[in-house]
């Protein structure tokens, strides 16, 4: 029998947490004879996962973003983010309209959207693609591997949808998989549809359709991969996580997720904030602070310096000297993350997808929706002077309606929320178990599996 041939596109860490570093991989080397090609950015990624994913099955490919462009290659590229309209892309319209200061660009912006973010001018945009776009890059690639399907991870970017492209017009089955929660309702149009695509919940399915005009027929739920873990492996114990991290054991635990420095430049007030009211007494029982910083930011470490008693995690290897989807979050950096919700009495943050993390721990969450006294400092971005305004984005708006997320207005909101969920954590639970079953509707730690078995039906 002929050896079934997948690509697999792996150009960001999203996409390695996801598939790479879940039972998706493992799944379907078990269950299939099948060979897996794996695309990546350059030749440093290669290397680098080769040394730990290097099974006889395996083949990888470095494959540029960059290349030669036409005109109407250059022209869809820029029209897909006009063809999606939403509460988010008003609300990011708005922002540039702050960062730029330019009326005109303002109200041409809502009037493209207006105009046509609608099914007939993503259908002729799709038709054009099709059709008029020449991108060669995976010919080669086809030619010599013959695959039988192709898997693509993050179709919002261009690259990824060259290779759907080149499959479509090959006559290969495609299977699309969106890998994140915000970005059918904040990114762009898809620019061409898979045969199949697979999501994380009903909610994410409904605005494919809603947003995107696809057909939910060809829309596969399987849950949340990345969160298989939390449903089947055990977290480190109290006393462990205490010794590793140098908490005390004794006392609770208060976790802080920066949102980072693209968004912000208040994290580092408020994890001062945070100390302080905790060496003043005003949270009761006298609790640890612990950060835990995201892993596709870079974190000042003259501000770390400024504060040497700090309990932090600084997890992530970065590729790229600027934050964005250049990183990786290594097992041991998954198994921190864990480690760290499961061990948390309390979460704060700003908006950020941490909040189904703990929501899946049951533990209670709390975001800020303040800003500090001397918030915005030296700002270069909009988004740096607006981390509340993300509780407007339409993804983050469906979080926050469950009730599973405990908004404050003020320090002293901040104050008593934390107060009531130390000494009662059980505050918020119905809240806390819709988020979640609307986020992750799996609790069975398979989607992963789930995932596996979508692709293996495509090559039965």
């Amino acid at each position: 029998m002929i050896m079934k041939t997948i690509f697999v596109t792996l150009f960001n860490g999203v996409a390695v947490k996801n598939i790479l570093r879940t039972d998706v991989i493992k799944t379907i080397l078990n269950k299939s004879d099948a060979r897996l090609v794996f695309f990546m950015k350059d030749k440093v990624r290669i290397e680098y996962y080769r040394r730990e994913y290097n099974e006889r099955r395996f083949i990888y490919e470095a494959v540029s973003s960059l290349g030669v462009r036409g005109f109407c290659e250059k022209f869809l590229s820029h029209l897909k983010f006009y063809l999606l309209h939403t509460a988010t892309t008003d609300e990011r319209v708005k922002l540039l309209f702050e960062a730029e200061g330019s009326y005109v660009r303002y109200y041409f912006r809502r009037l493209a959207h207006s105009l046509i973010a609608n099914r007939f001018f993503v259908n002729v945009a799709r038709w054009m693609d099709y059709r008029f776009v020449a991108d060669e890059r995976f010919d080669i690639f086809f030619e010599k591997y013959k695959p039988d399907l192709i898997v693509c991870t993050d179709l919002f970017d261009d690259i990824e949808i060259g290779l759907l492209r080149t499959a479509k017009r090959s006559g290969i089955k495609t299977i699309g998989y969106i890998n994140t929660w915000d970005r059918v309702t904040a990114r762009c149009i898809l620019r061409l549809v898979p045969d199949t695509l697979i999501v994380f919940n009903e909610q994410i399915k409904k605005a494919l359709s809603r947003y995107h005009y696809i057909d939910q027929e060809c829309v596969k739920v399987s849950g949340i991969p990345q969160y298989d873990r939390y449903f089947t492996n055990k977290a480190q114990s109290r006393e462990e996580f205490s010794m590793r991290r140098g908490v005390d054991p004794k006392k609770k635990i208060i976790v802080y997720a920066p949102i980072g420095a693209t968004f912000s430049s208040s994290d580092w007030e408020i994890i001062d904030l945070l100390t302080a009211l905790i060496s003043q007494g005003k949270f009761k029982n006298d609790p640890s602070l612990f950060v835990r910083f995201a892993p596709n930011d870079f974190i000042d470490e003259r501000e770390l310096k400024k504060r040497p008693t700090l309990r932090y995690d600084k997890p992530g290897i970065r590729f790229s000297s600027t934050r964005g989807v250049d990183w990786d979050m290594t097992p041991r950096d998954l198994e921190g993350l864990h480690d760290t919700l499961s061990n948390a009495d309390l979460l704060i943050s700003y908006a950020s997808s941490i909040a189904i993390d703990a929501a899946i721990l049951d533990k209670p969450i709390i975001n800020i929706n303040f800003e500090l006294p001397s918030f915005p400092a030296k700002e270069d971005s909009a988004f740096r002077k607006l981390p509340t305004k993300i509780y407007k984005w339409a993804h983050y708006r469906e979080a926050l309606a469950t009730g599973g997320i405990r908004m404050v207005q003020n320090i002293d909101e901040l104050i008593i929320w934390v107060n009531r969920y130390l000494e009662d954590p059980l505050l918020d639970a119905d809240g806390r178990r819709a988020l979640r079953e609307t986020q992750c509707p799996f609790s069975d730690g398979r989607s992963a599996e789930r995932i596996a078995g979508y692709i293996l039906e495509e090559i039965a």
